[in-house]
């Protein structure tokens, strides 16, 4: 197993003769094994380890517990140790994020703040094979490019991760076969994080139930993917000097760029965010998909997207542009298309419409045979009164809830559905004005039902949501 360990460092060139390393342990099985390689391959490498332990404070006398292990673990293993208190809790409410994620920002400063401080030239970090494939699994769910297809990669920036070849299984092994004891955090047996899930329920059902080697062979594919990602990102580069231009803090997208293979117009445009926000972490490949209808709608149209990014349609440009006002804040994606104007469909990246007549159709018929599909509704023409939008809720807004004509409004709607307030200003609706003919995902409007007295009518098809549906 060390064997195996040492040849991915070498192969992976993570670390030279000399080198210091701060070593990130918790005290659980991944980085009791870390720890325990590179102090056998210290002496080889003249290699100075400096173990860095942080108390998060979340789990009480457990978490002390796990504290006095490493030091005990270290002090064993003649390493210095150094231990932080941090409130997650804390953190978590100033930042607005989890706990989680607090916690994993806060550690990696402290990393680097040991790092800094001892002179160290890389981190090294205890993932392994299995959290390869769980990180795929979560950015394919979450929705996600090729980046995030590719997992986790064994060196990135002053991070190494020497033991992400082994499979938990075989680090259990490795310490099992040298009796070496090692702390396990309760909170990773409880599903109340979406990781969790994954690694409690969803891979161990595909591996009994598919194949064994399921979660191995999604690692494998991820790192295969890493090759492909590097090539793209050189002709990203090409396309991006040739459509993109900056002034001040505005980006200009030139049209054009949507007659370029889509796979490398839209990492322009993810590329383009994230030179702007500095991060792409909340950025999927829908609000991608909004960016790229938006080339073909007609000028003047806009949508928001995350860290306050506006993009407007201009007539040769798409015009990225912060947007920092308290009214957007806090909303993820805020869209504003028209889709229908004067009996003719506006092309864009949401929904299709198609026109059908019925004048020469057995209506009956033709309405008990109208599917019940979550993406796809079919409306009553005629009782469109203006130009038909995909958009965001606005004050105001209402939706027929029944064939009487009863109207509610589109807030009372969400908490009688219990959806949740912070997920209310992201749902796209189709509107007629303030009359909502369409919560896209949710229901139609029942005012815009096709009824034996249609004559016209349209089909509407969420193309950029069927896939996540």
């Amino acid at each position: 197993m060390e064997k195996k360990v040492l040849e991915y460092i070498n192969q992976n060139r993570m670390i030279k003769q000399g080198d210091g390393v701060v070593v990130g342990v918790s005290g659980g099985a991944d980085s009791v094994c870390l720890l325990t390689m590179l102090h056998s391959f210290s002496k080889d490498f003249g290699m100075r380890l400096y173990v860095v332990h942080v108390n998060h404070h979340i789990r009480g006398k457990e978490a002390d517990e796990d504290q006095e292990y490493v030091v005990g673990l270290c002090r064993k293993l003649n390493v210095e140790c150094i231990c932080y208190d941090i409130d997650a809790t804390e953190i978590a409410h100033k930042m607005k994020c989890s706990e989680e994620e607090a916690g994993r920002e806060e550690r990696y400063r402290i990393f680097r703040e040991v790092k800094k401080a001892k002179n160290a030239v890389s981190i090294a970090v205890a993932h392994n094979l299995n959290d390869v494939s769980e990180t795929i699994l979560f950015n394919l769910f979450r929705g996600t490019g090729i980046a995030g297809l590719c997992g986790i990669k064994p060196v990135r920036d002053d991070i190494i991760r020497p033991i992400l070849c082994l499979s938990r299984r075989e680090i259990e092994e490795y310490l099992s076969d040298r009796n070496i004891d090692y702390r396990t955090d309760s909170t990773n047996l409880k599903n109340d994080y979406s990781r969790n899930k994954l690694r409690n329920v969803v891979i161990p059902y595909i591996t009994q139930n598919l194949n064994p080697a399921a979660d191995v062979n999604i690692a494998k594919a991820g790192s295969s993917l890493i090759e492909i990602e590097d090539y793209l990102k050189i002709q990203t580069e090409i396309v991006y000097g040739k459509y993109v231009r900056r002034e001040s803090e505005e980006y200009y997208l030139s049209l054009g760029i949507e007659k370029e293979h889509p796979a490398i117009a839209k990492r322009v445009i993810r590329m383009i965010i994230e030179q702007m926000a500095g991060k792409l972490k909340d950025v999927t490949s829908l609000h991608i998909d909004i960016v790229m209808g938006l080339l073909g709608v007609d000028t003047g149209n806009s949508v928001d997207l995350p860290y306050g990014i506006t993009v407007q349609k201009s007539y040769h440009h798409a015009i990225f542009k912060m947007k920092n006002t308290q009214k957007n804040k806090g909303k993820d994606i805020i869209t504003d298309i028209e889709i229908w104007k004067d009996n003719r469909f506006m092309e864009n990246g949401l929904v299709t419409i198609e026109k059908v007549d019925l004048t020469s159709e057995p209506v009956g018929e033709f309405v008990q045979n109208i599917p019940d599909l979550l993406y796809t509704k079919w409306i009553d023409c005629d009782k469109i009164k203006g130009t038909l939008h995909v958009r965001n809720r606005q004050q105001g807004d209402y939706i027929t809830i029944d064939d009487a004509g009863n109207t509610k409004k589109l807030k009372d709607f969400f908490i009688n559905e219990k959806i949740p307030r912070d997920e209310r200003d992201n749902i796209l609706l189709v509107a007629d004005g303030s009359h909502i003919v369409w919560i896209i995902g949710y229901r139609l409007g029942s005012y815009y039902k096709v009824t034996e007295n249609t004559r016209q009518c349209l089909v509407l098809k969420g193309k950029a949501f069927e896939k996540r549906g």
